[in-house]
């Protein structure tokens, strides 16, 4: 600093001095602003949406962090309502101190302050902001101020002319706090900070809670902001075993990026890779919990991951979606609870990583709850990665089945264009009733058995608005569940996925996890706009999916299907007098004596006629035409026999195309997939491509004994579909 200004600020600060004395000894104090504050005052700005990282947080609900508070009394009564699906229990009064800021700020007339400092000195972002709540008395400003360890010096800035008297909301942009005098620049990328502190005059009163310092949303970014944080951890300053407890080592990014990650090390007991962090405490889950997350696997591998509670041995799991391998990538996993009432805690978060040639890096680890309510959602244009470990009803309109209802008129002139496509749906309802603009939609009789966590997926075009409610009824529970869907495109085809069992909501209202593992569904209705309202709407939709995954089960190394052109699960429509509508074939449907392992109802073979071997036989009817690349999913538990053969009748060709499968394994369930465009052989011995538009109408699995064993056969879950299109 110039002389001249260490002289002048010097005067200053004695005239600030003397007049302070001279007030104190009236009686009289300064306010939290003073006349050379003005300048600093600004206005809050929007929150935005999901961030690109959260630096620190603290909600006072736990006591985990209380060694970093440095100023404040927590208090139980007058606290806010819970944003999240957590109650709010506790929230932080404002106690008196003098200003924290040594250098320029006022060391004299004691203010009240609420100071938190979060440790291990996170750096910031670009585009650093600070989120809160805050209930004010007494006055109408917040000073809000923050330290720099890599300056050495304060930045502030000014809330003014706030509410008072009830509960509100703010979020502030740090990088236009400046230093009392307005030196200093603006807070920068990089710069590390230290305490994050709130002032009001002495005679006023504060109560401050759900602190968040983040980085803003990238561009783009449509998640909405986090309801409520629970742990977040980023590695960069601090400790491995302090600050950053757990098994890992810290290890500096290669360029561009900056800082530190978290890189797996040897697990002593399995040899595998694996990272485990601890979260410094043991922490209360939301029903919704989600984690997101940096990482960088060097090999491919399957990647595990599970939220621990050490305490009472409690591991929830999930599997990284066909992960990325050899760059830095984002991800989001969830993991819900049974029911709002089940209470679930973790103290650590774990990594394991299957092949022990692969080595993991993990970077801007968050743990959340999600901040859509139930019931609503943002559209992510995105299909899943990975093949469904079951889809339990699927519609693409390409033939009219008796398994499906449509409550829409089909139409051929504007459709996804892909090979073997030509059909799509429409609009019949217009309005819907008293409740919306249009309706269209479909009933998968006789109501498909749901999954773990249960999803949809559908191809659409939509003219005139950007949201749509989609619905399907649960005829286990006897009521609708919804998802009101934003952020979806105008005027061309598109892609949606949401899931139900994460975002859905009851329509009475009840709370929880909707759709439960073996609830029976029904219709699909999806409902644009309301009636009479002047405006027009149009709605096409195809390629209809209802897909569940089972989060502890490996991820399918299969894409997600293009188009499932036949389905068969055996497990309702199954009884004497439905079967011989909904089940065509040879075969026997095991609903209580299958094999161990089985789901609900499974497919068994029988005798052929004049022969040793057995069968399955099922008819598919109306007949379906094929795609570009033609596959079929399906699970076997077989018996006596070590090979089998699967072959579907080409009707366009007339001629069978078998697969001829060996080295089966026998006495369990075996996940199978079979191309049938590339690896399927015409049992006349031509050689014809099986091309997209090709109409099949039987599929067939065959077994003979081998060795005089017994042979028996088990079939489910058959998806016969037009592959991705890569």
């Amino acid at each position: 600093m110039h002389v001249d200004a260490i002289r002048h600020e010097s005067e200053r600060s004695a005239s600030r001095l003397f007049f302070a004395v001279l007030l104190g000894a009236l009686g009289l104090s300064l306010t939290v602003a003073r006349a050379d504050d003005s300048a600093h005052a600004v206005a809050p700005v929007a929150r935005g949406n999901f961030p690109h990282r959260v630096h620190v947080f603290e909600d006072y609900e736990t006591e985990i962090e209380k060694r970093w508070w440095l100023r404040g009394e927590v208090v139980t009564m007058g606290v806010s309502e819970s944003l999240s699906s957590v109650p709010n229990r506790r929230a932080c009064r404002a106690v008196e101190t003098l200003n924290f800021d040594r250098k320029m700020g006022d060391r004299v007339n004691k203010v009240k302050g609420v100071v938190f400092n979060p440790v291990p000195g996170p750096p910031m972002g670009k585009n650093t902001r600070l989120s809160f709540r805050y209930r004010l008395a007494g006055s109408d400003t917040i000073k809000v101020q923050i330290y720099s360890l890599s300056k050495n010096y304060h930045r502030f800035l000014l809330l003014t002319g706030l509410p008072q008297g009830k509960w509100q909301s703010a979020t502030v942009d740090m990088t236009k706090a400046r230093r009392p005098d307005g030196s200093g620049g603006p807070l920068a990328a990089d710069e590390r900070i230290d305490d994050i502190q709130f002032y009001v005059s002495r005679d006023a009163d504060l109560l401050i809670d759900d602190i968040v310092l983040f980085d803003a949303a990238d561009r783009g970014e449509r998640r909405p902001f986090p309801a409520r944080a629970i742990f977040t951890g980023w590695f960069d300053t601090g400790k491995q075993g302090k600050e950053w407890p757990g098994d890992f080592d810290i290890v500096p990014h290669k360029q561009p990026r900056t800082w530190d990650a978290a890189r797996s090390i040897r697990n002593k007991v399995t040899g595998k890779p694996w990272l485990r962090v601890g979260l410094r405490g043991r922490r209360l889950l939301s029903s919704r919990t989600s984690v997101a997350f940096q990482y960088r696997l060097s090999k491919p591998s399957h990647v595990r991951v599970a939220l621990v509670d050490t305490k009472n041995g409690r591991q929830e799991s999930a599997y990284l979606d066909s992960p990325e391998t050899g760059a830095w990538s984002r991800t989001r996993l969830d993991f819900l609870a049974a029911s709002n009432s089940d209470k679930r805690f973790a103290d650590e978060f774990r990594f394991y990583v299957e092949s022990p040639e692969a080595e993991l890096q993990i970077d801007d680890l968050l743990i959340y709850e999600p901040g859509n309510p139930r019931g609503s959602a943002v559209a992510l244009p995105q299909r899943p990665k990975s093949f469904p470990h079951r889809i339990w009803a699927a519609c693409d309109f390409e033939a009219q089945t008796t398994d499906f209802a449509w409550f829409g008129p089909t139409q051929t002139d504007d459709v996804p264009r892909y090979p073997g496509n030509k059909t799509a749906m429409g609009v019949a309802a217009r309005p819907y009733k008293n409740f919306a603009g249009i309706m269209t939609g479909i009933n998968p009789v006789p109501g498909p058995r749901m999954g773990q966590v249960n999803s949809l997926f559908l191809r659409y075009r939509l003219t005139g608005a950007t949201a749509a409610t989609f619905q399907h009824f649960s005829l286990s529970v006897n009521d609708n569940n919804h998802i009101r869907l934003s952020g979806l495109t105008q005027g061309r085809w598109g892609e949606v996925t949401m899931n139900f069992s994460r975002d859905g909501r009851r329509n009475d209202g009840t709370a929880g996890v909707p759709f439960s593992n073996g609830e029976r569904m029904d219709d699909l209705k999806v409902f644009v706009g309301k009636p009479k309202d002047g405006k027009s709407y149009d709605l096409l939709i195809d390629d209809v999916i209802f897909f569940a995954n089972d989060p502890t089960q490996r991820p399918e190394r299969e894409p997600f299907p293009n188009r499932v052109i036949f389905l068969a699960a055996f497990d309702t429509g199954i009884s004497a007098t439905a079967r011989g509508k909904y089940w065509l074939g040879d075969f026997q449907i095991a609903t209580k004596n299958g094999p161990q392992g089985s789901y609900w109802g499974v497919a068994q073979a029988v005798k052929r006629n004049g022969d040793k071997g057995k069968w399955i036989r099922l008819q598919i009817r109306p007949v379906r035409q094929v795609g570009a690349h033609t596959k079929l999913r399906f699970r076997y538990y077989l018996t006596g026999a070590s090979a089998m053969t699967v072959q579907i009748f080409d009707a366009t060709d007339q001629d069978n195309r078998h697969v001829r499968l060996t080295g089966c394994k026998q006495n369990q369930w075996v996940t199978q997939y079979l191309d049938f465009t590339t690896d399927a052989k015409r049992n006349d011995g031509s050689n014809t491509p099986f091309a997209a538009g090709h109409v099949v109408d039987d599929l067939f699995f065959f077994v003979k004994p081998e060795g005089g064993e017994h042979v028996s056969l088990f079939i489910d879950e058959v998806v016969l579909f037009d592959a991705a299109i890569q």
